[in-house]
């Protein structure tokens, strides 16, 4: 008998035809009533098995294997035990083949019975989560956790005093400023629709998790710990800043620069990283200096990581060829790969001000809401695993749609001011490895502390020779004047 062919019967009888039983049967009842029904219903055992790659053998061995482990439904034993001696007839050393379709039979039985079994080894795991686990495993399973949980276990760092001293205001004035400022009809302008959105996205948008997410956001947006959190994209502070040293016109200019250069950046990095290598960019650019972005023998080594340059050179041509007006082609690319993913157009959007709507889907984004969790695996040197990266093409705009619309429904909130309450949320959970509070011009004012403290100069000169060396207006050397604390060894 052939071993491995029992041990993959007896893993389908516990994963693809335990969920796909009560499909199978209602598509067959269907069919017997003379109704159009499919080979492979959606969610069945058989498009289960398609999407998740099962590969069968079709050996009589793997179904009976697959039969006999489904006797862990209540169902299948019970008209089991009455078909055991049919089961268990030889020939010769073969299966009878009154045993095979006795087998055939019991099983499409079980899957009609079907019942869902506590343990690890059923896909709807017995964890109460509202989304299904279709490789059998969570990939974060702490993102269902009580809100109370979540908020007795995040990390707030303190206020940094130079968030006030460089910008003028504090996480509580960004906050309101949020609230006052935010508009769902504000969109990101690139967002595009797909023709259908993919048969998973309709696994995380039902009512329970709905309402899960809701309830996560709501705690956050109750408590104290999450102050920072809804106005983490509010970044007029920055232009207002600017004015007083380019005046508005230009400060206009080196606004929509600075988020242009700094925002593709974000990938594969903390955003104390992606400010760092985004204003060392807008300062090369700004010098006419651009160029020597790709020259690795002359870019310091903290720029050189995983994502450089492959990860950052289509978003830096689009700006060098548009004259740092966008990273992506063109208007009409909407969601491109150019774009470096379709996460970072709402993130632009989000802290320019021009994307209230969307929420900035990056990958904490998607764990959070359990994406990955039905997603098809994907391969990673020769390996499959779950797929955590950040929302796809044609997953953005209707997941958008869904958190924005119906998430978000009653509490008063827009996607980009719901999503970071979220990301704080579940920080502890996602793989934030540094504590939450410090939107992203806090960020940008500790960055500066950072180059003050490496050139000797105060914050505030560090951050002006930033704005004046970005729009050509002082010789700076961009390898010291950026916005960071890396140092500027080559």
């Amino acid at each position: 008998m052939n071993l491995s062919d029992i041990l993959r019967g007896a893993l389908a009888a516990q994963t693809t035809g335990l969920v796909g039983g009560p499909v199978d049967i209602l598509n067959m009842a269907l069919g017997g009533m003379g109704l159009p029904a499919s080979e492979k219903p959606v969610m069945g055992s058989k498009w289960l098995e398609d999407r998740l790659g099962v590969q069968k053998s079709g050996s009589t061995e793997e179904t009976l294997s697959e039969l006999i482990s489904s006797f862990a439904t209540p169902g299948g034993a019970a008209k089991g035990a009455a078909m055991v001696p049919m089961l268990l007839a030889t020939k010769g050393g073969s299966w009878s083949a009154d045993a095979l379709k006795a087998a055939k039979e019991l099983k499409k039985y079980n899957e009609s019975a079907h019942t869902v079994p506590a343990g690890p080894r059923s896909i709807v795991l017995a964890d109460g989560a509202p989304v299904p686990a279709v490789h059998g495993q969570r990939a974060v399973s702490g993102v269902y956790d009580d809100p109370k949980k979540l908020l007795e276990d995040a990390r707030v760092e303190p206020e940094s005093p130079l968030l006030g001293e460089l910008f003028g205001v504090t996480r509580k004035q960004l906050d309101e400023q949020a609230l006052r400022m935010q508009d769902k009809s504000v969109k990101n302008p690139l967002a595009r629709a797909p023709r259908s959105a993919p048969e998973h996205v309709e696994m995380i948008t039902n009512p329970k998790n709905t309402k899960r997410v809701r309830g996560v956001i709501q705690a956050g947006l109750e408590s104290d710990k999450m102050t920072g959190m809804p106005g983490w994209y509010v970044t007029q502070a920055l232009k207002d800043r600017a004015e007083k040293v380019l005046g508005p016109e230009l400060a206009e200019k080196f606004y929509k620069q600075h988020h242009a250069f700094a925002s593709p950046m974000s990938a594969m990095g903390s955003v104390d990283t992606e400010i760092a290598k985004g204003t060392l960019a807008h300062l090369l650019f700004g010098q006419g200096r651009a160029g020597e972005f790709f020259d690795r023998s002359k870019m310091p080594k903290w720029l050189q990581t995983t994502a450089y340059p492959t990860g950052y050179s289509a978003a830096m041509r689009n700006l060098i060829e548009s004259g740092g007006e966008r990273f992506w082609k063109d208007a009409s690319s909407g969601l491109a790969k150019d774009a470096a993913s379709p996460k970072t157009p709402n993130y632009y959007f989000s802290k320019t001000g021009e994307n209230w709507y969307y929420p900035t889907a990056d990958a904490h984004f998607v764990r959070g809401v359990g994406l990955p969790d039905v997603r098809p695996m994907k391969t990673v040197k020769g390996e499959r695993v779950m797929n955590m990266d950040s929302i796809g093409d044609t997953e953005m705009v209707p997941i958008g749609d869904w958190f924005a619309n119906d998430v978000l429904k009653g509490t008063g909130l827009t996607g980009n001011v719901g999503q970071p309450i979220l990301w704080g949320m579940l920080a502890n959970r996602t793989g934030v490895k540094t504590g939450i509070g410090a939107p992203y011009l806090e960020l940008m004012a500790r960055n500066t502390a950072g180059t003050a403290k490496r050139t000797g100069k105060s914050a505030d000169a560090a951050l002006d020779d930033y704005i004046l060396g970005s729009m050509g207006l002082k010789e700076v050397d961009p390898l010291q004047a950026y916005l960071g604390a890396f140092g500027s060894a080559r």
